[in-house]
């Protein structure tokens, strides 16, 4: 899973035009299909971060949780109920006709919307929290992988250096 996430962060980053730092980068941007433009890993951590849909996924997830907040502060709907019975009688008269009405109201006793609006507040804190660990787990793999992208380009530099001292 991890290979799969770093190949293709590296593919996306290299696709762009973008290059990772390193040692010898006029070299590396003197090769076909490079620019002379470094990638620092806090810029390739950002664009990798724009481009992430979990990011907006765990965003909406806080948004939720503090809409949540506001429906646990509110108090109980209060109920109308109306019956009507034998609308029209056999004699078509309203004569026989009962109308009935009936209001009912819930009042919360022992702190029902207090641990209400608690839990709710304990579910946005979490979902910040899950917010927060996600993008700093998203943020390393990108890290790791821009640094097996160094290591490659390293490697790249090295086998041209040697082919380069074989062929000489």
């Amino acid at each position: 899973m991890f290979r799969l996430l770093a190949a293709t962060c590296v593919a996306a980053l290299l696709a762009s035009g973008a290059v990772a730092q390193t040692p010898n980068a006029q070299s590396v941007a003197a090769q076909p299909g490079r620019t002379a433009d470094p990638l620092s890993v806090e810029e390739a951590v950002a664009r990798a971060a724009a481009l992430n849909p979990s990011a907006a996924a765990a965003a909406q997830a806080v948004v939720a949780a503090r809409a949540s907040r506001v429906q646990a502060g509110v108090r109980p709907v209060d109920q109308i109920e109306i019956g009507v019975e034998n609308p029209i009688s056999t004699n078509g008269v309203l004569k026989d006709t009962e109308l009935t009405a009936a209001i009912a109201r819930t009042f919360e006793r022992g702190g029902k919307r207090a641990a209400r609006i608690a839990v709710a507040e304990r579910d946005i804190e979490i979902a910040e929290a899950r917010t927060i660990v996600q993008r700093l787990d998203f943020a390393a793999k990108i890290e790791r992988a821009f640094v097996d992208a160094l290591i490659a380009d390293v490697q790249v530099i090295a086998a041209a250096s040697r082919l380069s001292i074989e062929q000489t």
